[in-house]
């Protein structure tokens, strides 16, 4: 119930969200895994979003430190058509892809520091506005203490696009992974 894909100004308006997803994951070995999936987001004003994706990832270099990545990502929704505060367009698609370059340099024992870039390049369609291309492009930071706490964080810039409009966006991240087991 009201996962992070619940529509924040949803929320604000006391319209709430139950999402069902069922995923299916094939990773072929190290350097190459992906997926589809099918997701349904029952809201509370009578929207129901269907939505369908699929992505495959890659590693398509690693030397030493050195190592790149790329990502491939197809998707596609339809939502019913009502009033809403929140973005909600009748049908959409995407079709993106990404590459990372990232560089490790080893800190000792089981200790590393990993520095990676991003840069990605999609186009977006919506139903009754056509399809423009959007981009992003970060840099972020990952100190690594294996096996068991890695630390990131990082910014991005990215170029959307909603109801035929770009939009600019500065973020920042930041994360902490600690494994118990």
């Amino acid at each position: 119930m009201n996962s992070d894909e619940t529509p924040l100004r949803a929320l604000r308006d006391d319209v709430y969200a139950d999402l069902y997803r069922l995923e299916g994951r094939y990773r072929r070995d190290e350097s190459g895994m992906g997926g589809v999936g099918l997701a349904l987001m029952d809201l509370e004003d009578g929207n129901l979003r269907r939505a369908i994706s699929g992505y495959w990832t890659e590693e398509l270099y690693d030397h030493d430190e050195w190592a790149i990545t790329g990502q491939l990502f197809a998707g596609a929704s339809k939502n019913d058509e009502i009033e809403t505060s929140y973005f909600n367009p009748g049908r959409d698609a995407s079709v993106s892809g990404e590459l990372e370059l990232g560089y490790t340099l080893p800190l000792g024992y089981r200790k590393s520091f990993v520095q990676t870039l991003s840069l990605g390049s999609s186009s977006y369609w919506q139903e009754d506005y056509g399809s423009d291309s959007t981009w992003a492009v970060g840099y972020r930071h990952g100190w690594e203490f294996e096996p068991n706490v890695i630390f990131e964080y990082g910014f991005s810039r990215q170029k959307s696009v909603y109801d035929g409009v770009p939009e600019y966006g500065n973020f920042i991240t930041a994360g902490v992974e600690w494994r118990f087991l």
